[in-house]
């Protein structure tokens, strides 16, 4: 297991690097560990169904190389699942059930303003100055949020044109705005930034472990996962106590929206797939976490993303969703596949043919 968990840590840092020779490598290395045997048993499928456990749940299926310079994602579409119990509703299953009452809606996040104001109820409030946010440092803008939320406007419009579109930007993207406008949204897209654990994390239980000053990567022993990993957004009270209107909705902090009817929620952030492990429990972070507000399907990134190459992604599978009816795990698959095959150099972007682009540079932190 501790074999298996280095070589995936090691081969995502590669993806995330640019370094082609060592990611093919070890993405053949890990292939040769985890779908080798598999694919030995099963032969060719055109869907495969995981449910993680451990060090395999950081495993960006997808890009794993079963033929040379072929990935997974080309020979079939990937599903992952919390629970073994979720595969029936996951793998194919008519979300449109799922959201029966719900009228076409959708609720868009994106072009935060991360620098910070005392207040954000109202678009006419002026910036106080730059906020620094203790947990994930100073933020970039990232002006591809933007066009991404734009096009998604439109895809949308297109496809319901009497759907209702609820846009929450610059200082409108708050925490108690999102819980409160997320409810009965048909879609749901955060463009944004993530974080998983970053190296200065502060959680808020450390002033009840006897800990006097926060320090630079200290954890508690008993701070809770939920804690650890969230999505930034506009801070508004950067002291309150637990977190509320801090500018971070954590995991624990996003299970507690009422998504129920949401037919899904898309984590267009870094590390938005990334969670803690615990034994019997699975993964916790922001997957579960929307999952368990009710969302029927979540989909979210395993590591840092490029801003421009996101927005892209996020613009051809919206296209093919709507456009061409199709399930949102074979939408994602074929928007993926046309990046692979026809990739753009981003600017920052070291033009790395992985499904998942994860280039450093102009990134979703």
């Amino acid at each position: 297991e501790e074999e298996i968990q280095s070589l995936v840590s090691d081969w995502r840092v590669a993806i995330t690097s640019g370094d082609r020779q060592t990611e093919k490598t070890l993405s053949e290395n890990v292939s040769e560990r985890l779908w080798t045997p598999i694919s030995k048993v099963f032969g060719r499928v055109s869907r495969i169904v995981v449910c993680p456990e451990g060090p395999i749940s950081a495993v960006p299926w997808g890009a794993l190389r079963t033929d040379g310079e072929k990935f997974l994602i080309e020979q079939c579409s990937v599903v992952l699942v919390s629970s073994l119990k979720n595969v029936a509703r996951k793998d194919g299953a008519d979300t449109g059930k799922f959201s029966k009452g719900v009228a076409p809606s959708i609720l868009l996040v994106g072009d935060v303003d991360y620098s910070g104001t005392q207040r954000a109820s109202s678009p006419s409030v002026s910036n106080v100055g730059a906020f620094r946010n203790e947990r994930l440092g100073v933020l970039s803008d990232l002006p591809g949020s933007r066009i991404e939320v734009d096009t998604i406007k439109s895809l949308f419009e297109k496809k319901f044109p009497n759907g209702a579109v609820v846009r929450l930007e610059r200082d409108l993207a708050t925490e108690s705005n999102f819980h409160a406008l997320s409810h009965r949204k048909r879609y749901v897209h955060l463009a944004t930034h993530g974080f998983f654990s970053p190296p200065n994390l502060n959680t808020e239980l450390l002033r009840y472990d006897n800990v006097s000053e926060s320090r630079v990567g200290v954890r508690p022993r008993f701070a809770h996962p939920g804690l650890l990993g969230g999505i930034a957004l506009v801070p508004i009270d950067p002291e309150s106590s637990f977190g509320w209107e801090d500018g971070v909705m954590t995991s624990l902090e996003a299970q507690g929206c009422d998504l129920f009817g949401t037919e899904l929620v898309v984590l267009s952030a870094c590390d938005s797939g990334v969670g803690f492990y615990a034994n019997g429990e699975g993964v916790i972070g922001l997957q579960r976490a929307f999952h368990r507000a009710g969302a029927a399907r979540v989909i979210s990134s395993l590591w840092s993303v490029n801003d421009d190459a996101t927005s892209e992604l996020m613009t051809r599978f919206y296209a093919v969703l709507w456009g061409d009816n199709l399930d949102p795990t074979d939408a994602l698959r074929v928007a993926q596949l046309s990046m692979i095959r026809s990739p753009r150099r981003f600017e920052g972007s070291s033009k790395l043919r992985v499904p998942d682009f994860g280039d450093r540079k102009s990134t979703r932190l």
